[in-house]
């Protein structure tokens, strides 16, 4: 289907049906916005003036996509046959997969969270965490403070306690002094 919206090119509307994409990899039934699926070109823009967007019903999965005026293709969200659904990725790995958000053109992999358009939560590709910072020295390190009703701490190994007992006999200041 087809509208041109007045007459202004930039403003016509596609709605494309199709079923069994050729030359895409998988094959079911789609629906998109100035975009098509042809033997020729694959999924393409009809009109490269416009982005366009898509969703296709697939063998074993979902997937809701966008094309740039550039002809730049991404699928934003999937959801395979395992009920996984992915944010950016192609390949959701759990329920609920991200594959980032940043402000920084190269993340090496890195997960960020945003507001604004500055960098606020990073789970660092090592695992740590970082909020307020972009140099994390620990599984979580926070720069500002921390509001808690509660913080606990629980210590499975042996940790140096023991020099509060009773009978822990502490240094003289004057041998603290000698050692330091």
């Amino acid at each position: 289907m087809h509208s041109v919206g007045g007459g202004d090119d930039a403003r016509q509307a596609d709605l494309m049906l199709w079923a069994s994409e050729p030359e895409v990899i998988y094959s079911g039934v789609g629906i998109g916005n100035n975009v098509s699926v042809s033997t020729s070109r694959g999924l393409h823009l009809i009109n490269p003036i416009r982005g366009g967007s898509y969703m296709r019903l697939l063998d074993n999965a979902i997937a809701f996509g966008v094309v740039s005026s550039e002809g730049t293709k991404k699928e934003t969200v999937n959801m395979n046959s395992e009920g996984n659904i992915g944010f950016g990725t192609n390949s959701p790995v759990s329920r609920l997969s991200f594959s980032g958000y940043s402000t920084v053109p190269d993340m090496n992999g890195n997960i960020v969270f945003g507001t604004y358009g500055y960098e606020r939560i990073c789970i660092h590709r090592n695992g740590y965490v970082s909020i307020g910072t972009k140099a994390p020295d620990g599984l979580l390190t926070v720069n500002g403070t921390i509001h808690s009703r509660e913080v606990k701490v629980d210590l499975n190994f042996p940790a140096p306690d023991y020099v509060f007992t009773n009978d822990y006999k502490l240094k003289s200041l004057p041998e603290v002094e000698k050692n330091i």
